[in-house]
């Protein structure tokens, strides 16, 4: 079995413990073309599973929303304990702005780039916002105005980031209705909404571990080591993840390509 669909399947398993969690769904929306409602778990699993495109989407979609959920954990450490200049935490808070700028170039620029290539430009962006981060934390800790430039290019990336999976979601949900003949929207953006928190989850987990490997005491200096292990945490493992949602996104677009 490929690998986005171990990945697909284990968040699917993970989210049918969360099923009573699903939002009530019109019986009218719920039947198909025969009039059977889709009423159990194994019913909705199955109409999940039936939706091969979604399931190239999930992945993808975690690993990036996971990205950006574990270094917005770990920030008021880095900033705090790992650079000693917990101000920044409030000045990176700002920079949603700059997130909210991202999402509304998005339509402008699909007049002029294709969903593809914006979608590698929003990770470009964040993966080039996290590492000038982390580098000018460890040579200039204290240049505010170059973190700050630093921080909104890392947000630019996640605004772009959010209409783009938004954008494939609703592809997804389109192309499954056309060959299932179901209206499965109400499952699959839940299941979409229960991967970001299951995202969440994860990152607050990894921040606990990490800061526990990096022997991290609240409310004091950290050694060297610690503050070195703390800044790699918060930005160098994020870009790794950046990097496995380009794995799946690249997957989602050939299967998206054949079937279109």
């Amino acid at each position: 079995m490929k690998l986005s669909y171990l990945v697909s399947l284990f968040i699917i398993f993970v989210l049918l413990f969360s099923y009573p969690l699903l939002p009530t769904i019109r019986h009218e929306q719920m039947k198909s073309r025969k009039g059977s409602p889709l009423s159990s778990i194994s019913l909705c699993l199955k109409a999940i599973l039936n939706s091969r495109i979604f399931l190239r989407y999930l992945p993808y979609f975690f690993f990036f929303q996971l990205s950006f959920e574990w270094m917005n954990s770990f920030n008021i450490y880095y900033f705090k304990y790992s650079l000693n200049q917990e101000y920044f935490f409030s000045i990176y808070a700002f920079t949603i702005l700059a997130q909210m700028f991202g999402a509304s170039i998005y339509p402008k620029l699909c007049r002029y780039i294709n969903e593809v290539t914006l979608f590698y430009l929003a990770t470009s962006f964040s993966i080039f916002g996290m590492l000038a981060i982390y580098v000018l934390g460890r040579l200039d800790p204290s240049n505010l105005l170059w973190m700050f430039v630093a921080a909104c290019v890392k947000q630019i990336g996640s605004g772009l980031f959010m209409v783009a999976t938004t954008a494939d979601l609703a592809h997804s949900i389109q192309f499954s209705q056309e060959k299932t003949g179901l209206d499965n929207v109400a499952i699959l953006t839940s299941v979409k909404l229960l991967v970001a928190k299951l995202s969440n989850a994860i990152a607050g987990l990894g921040v606990g571990m990490g800061l526990s490997y990096a022997g991290f005491v609240s409310n004091q200096i950290q050694s060297p080591e610690t503050a070195m292990i703390i800044g790699r945490s918060a930005l160098i493992i994020p870009v790794f993840i950046v990097l496995m949602s380009c794995f799946f996104y690249q997957r989602f677009v050939v299967y998206k390509s054949e079937v279109n």
